[in-house]
């Protein structure tokens, strides 16, 4: 953001708010008024138009720098906005061309929290004490407890009793905010999860890793009643087989997963990052119960790393397209190439007709095809030259467009 527009849309923030106590500050949530400081200090934007401008206003703002997204939520960046407001009201004076090197300087000298978060995760097993993932740490139950300075009865208070009974998982972040810290630990963790589900994941849904939310068996019960009497009962549970993460394969160079751990928080490239999406779509396919959730992930993932034009609809073309570059990138010779595309343009028949149509069914066989058309482009692009040079998704598509070509 340019020193002008920064101050110009911090002027025109000022000239909306409204400041010191008034008439809608007790009339609760529903009266959609933000307010910031107390008192005299009160800063305010009511109402519709003026709560909508004000946050428009400072996601612009925040937006602008990547260092302002990675120091703050954007609750705690808004109220920072306030206080700048509330400093030039008093001094009594607007913002200047020179202010947003003052605005950035002072959020820029506030302290940095450098926290370790650690959450139960469950799904998993290990024969370790310790298990190093990327920038992750799994412990093993009770390992931890060793380098956590709490009796029994402040774990009890501070209802930390899972630290005894379950595996743990460890990031540190840093921000210049708490909650921040919160949510960067939260993505990494989210992320940690849909990783470790692409790689040990079935398409039988027989594996299932889950940090903070308990990985208790799929249950489905229910009664029948006639009569005013229960005549049945059924309770169906589908359990899930703990991950071993001290295993061999989780760091399967062959098919790349060791990069993948240490890209979910790690500085990446355009091409990793979308290859760390498609990763992600397709773990989450793995962990999803219901097929045609899981169909529809499948296709998101292939799509994540192969359509070229992000912002284009789905039409025939551009399904041709994407079926021609996983026909290039794992096919070896025509025949192969041509059953390739056959496979994906099947695919997205079935996804045609679960959105267009309403198609409630999704076969096991369309499953396990798109599963392994999944993995197939991911491990080729992540292993193999030249993709392994390419740094971008444009650089990868003009390849591919070459290989097609000529």
């Amino acid at each position: 953001m340019k020193s002008k527009a920064f101050s110009d849309l911090i002027n025109q923030l000022a000239s909306i708010a409204r400041y010191g106590p008034h008439a809608f500050m007790n009339l609760g949530p529903d009266a959609f008024v933000e307010m910031y400081g107390a008192g005299s200090e009160m800063i305010s934007f009511l109402a519709v138009g003026g709560v909508r401008e004000w946050m428009d206003g400072v996601m612009k703002i925040y937006s602008s720098d990547p260092l302002f997204e990675d120091w703050f939520t954007k609750k705690v960046f808004a109220a920072k906005v306030a206080d700048f407001i509330r400093f030039l009201r008093a001094n009594d004076r607007a913002c200047g061309q020179a202010d947003l090197a003052l605005f950035r300087q002072r959020i820029a000298g506030e302290p940095m929290i450098d926290v370790s978060v650690v959450a139960p995760i469950r799904g998993v097993t290990l024969q370790q004490p310790t298990v190093q993932l990327g920038n992750f740490t799994i412990y093993a139950p009770k390992i931890i407890l060793d380098s956590v300075r709490l009796d029994a009865t402040e774990m009890d208070d501070l209802k930390l009793k899972f630290l005894r009974d379950v595996p743990l998982i460890e990031i540190r972040v840093s921000a210049k905010d708490t909650d921040r810290c919160y949510e960067k630990a939260n993505l990494a963790f989210s992320r940690f999860e849909n990783v470790c589900n692409y790689i040990t994941g079935r398409f039988y849904n027989e594996t299932k890793v889950r940090v903070y939310n308990q990985n208790m068996p799929d249950e489905i019960e229910c009664i029948m009643i006639s009569d005013g009497q229960v005549t049945k009962a059924f309770r169906y549970s589908h359990p899930h087989f703990p991950v071993p993460l001290d295993a061999p394969v989780l760091q399967d160079f062959s098919h790349g997963y060791d990069k993948l751990w240490a890209w979910i928080t790690d500085a990446k490239n355009d091409l990793q990052r979308k290859i760390l999406i498609s990763v992600e779509w397709c773990g989450r396919a793995l962990a999803e119960p219901d097929p045609i959730k899981a169909l529809l992930q499948f296709v998101i993932a292939l799509e994540s790393i192969l359509q070229f034009d992000e912002g284009a609809f789905i039409t025939p073309s551009i399904v041709s397209h994407l079926s021609d570059s996983v026909a290039f990138l794992v096919g070896t010779d025509r025949k192969s190439r041509m059953e390739c595309a056959g496979y994906i343009k099947d695919l997205y028949s079935t996804r045609s007709g679960i959105t267009h149509t309403g198609k409630a069914e999704v076969s096991s066989l369309s499953l396990h095809t798109a599963h392994v058309m999944c993995k197939k482009v991911i491990k080729k692009i992540m292993t193999e030259p030249p993709y392994t040079s390419f740094t971008s998704k444009k650089e990868l598509g003009k390849y591919l467009a070459n290989l097609k070509f000529g």
